[in-house]
């Protein structure tokens, strides 16, 4: 069998990917451009991690999108294989976005959030808009004396909702000085707990 190093020489044919997934260091930035070999290195270092020992467990990849996952899972899993490491051990790690990670998380403290859905700020948007009438937006069209338009009012209660969590904002706070928004933010806060929806604005640790 061959060795790690010879596995890695073989399957990084840059001298800059051979290091960076032989680095022992605990952390590594990895700046190049698109085709570079990025996710090829990450899979090696991985699967060059596990094969030293190190708990699969304990392996948290991070990518934008679900799709990119996808890809970083059948590359380590080739990895894993040219290492003579069996594949099934990719499925105690966790790669994925970080979105999915803190679902999971969430899921671990209370069973009840894995039947939810998660909300980026595009489908939050969607989400306002097939809201519409239940949360009321149509009386917050008319706003310090003038008419504003629908997808304004949309873009206006996204925003707020966003900087109420950002900020850490208490929502009666928010009522005392805005009671129409006020009253907007805490019926779809309501309403998303209802509909088992989750998005990572909301800072409330009961979602509702």
């Amino acid at each position: 069998m061959p060795s790690i190093e010879e596995v890695l020489a073989q399957n990084l044919t840059r001298p800059n990917q051979y290091d960076a997934a032989l680095d022992d260091t605990p952390e590594i930035l990895a700046l190049a451009c698109a085709g570079s070999g990025k996710s090829r290195t990450l899979a090696y270092r991985i699967a060059r991690l596990i094969a030293q020992g190190v708990d699969p467990k304990g392996v948290v990849a991070f990518t934008f999108t679900e799709k990119a996952a996808e890809s970083i899972k059948l590359r380590v899993a080739s990895a894993l294989k040219a290492l003579g490491i069996p594949e099934t051990v990719l499925g105690a790690m966790y790669i994925g976005t970080i979105h999915g990670y803190c679902q999971n998380f969430l899921g671990a403290m209370d069973a009840r959030y894995r039947q939810f859905d998660v909300l980026d700020e595009n489908r939050l948007k969607l989400y306002l808009i097939s809201r519409y009438p239940q949360l009321g937006l149509h009386h917050f069209r008319n706003r310090n004396g003038r008419q504003i338009g629908y997808f304004e009012v949309i873009r206006q209660v996204s925003d707020a909702w966003k900087v109420l969590n950002d900020e850490m904002l208490d929502i009666q706070s928010v009522l005392q000085h805005d009671p129409a928004l006020g009253n907007v933010l805490q019926g779809l806060r309501d309403r998303l707990n209802q509909d088992q929806y989750i998005d990572f604005f909301d800072d409330d640790p009961s979602c509702g």
